[in-house]
């Protein structure tokens, strides 16, 4: 797999539907994580069905937002009250769309078809979290089934690395 580029990867693995129990024992471990536990603020995603599904995360009783596209190219983060609509994309987004800053304590949880055990991702192709993360410094998880941790992606200058890696049977820092 190291030789495919991004595009044949994307191909391999959207729509790859994740299991339910790795979803389940992925959030087991997110929440027994004392950053997750005293953060301020997450920053979560609704899953798609190739995602890990990190929904129970959303009643832990930390404040949450989720992402919404602005335009075609960027998003911003708004705070989840339980209400979505449908955004571009098809994405479920927060029915209330007012930007937030988020601050020093708010960690970040961040989906990927794949990861790498650098930390770079594998996304959809469209570059919104290197965006939205080329201007803020933010803690990131990169949250992913461990049969889609490997070795290597290809990246670019402009990619942004996450800061740990979480799956079903381990959560890491990126970089180890």
């Amino acid at each position: 797999m190291a030789h495919m580029d991004k595009k044949e990867l994307r191909r391999l693995y959207r729509g790859v539907a994740v299991a339910e129990d790795i979803s389940r024992a992925t959030v087991d471990n997110l929440m027994e994580e004392e950053l997750i536990r005293k953060a301020g603020l997450l920053l979560l995603y609704w899953p798609m069905s190739d995602e890990i599904d990190i929904r129970p995360l959303f009643g832990c009783g930390i404040p949450t937002a989720l992402p919404y596209m602005v335009d075609d190219r960027n998003m911003e983060f708004a705070l989840y009250d339980g209400r979505l609509s449908q955004g571009r994309h098809g994405l479920m987004e927060p029915a209330e769309r007012r930007p937030l800053e988020p601050a020093d304590d708010s960690i970040m949880l961040i989906p990927a078809l794949a990861y790498d055990r650098e930390g770079y991702r594998l996304g959809r192709g469209m570059g919104c979290y290197d965006r939205y993360l080329a201007h803020r410094k933010l803690f990131t998880i990169g949250v992913v089934p461990s049969s889609r941790l490997l070795a290597v992606l290809p990246h670019d200058d402009h990619d942004v690395r996450v800061n740990m890696l979480a799956c079903e049977d381990c959560i890491e820092a990126a970089g180890r």
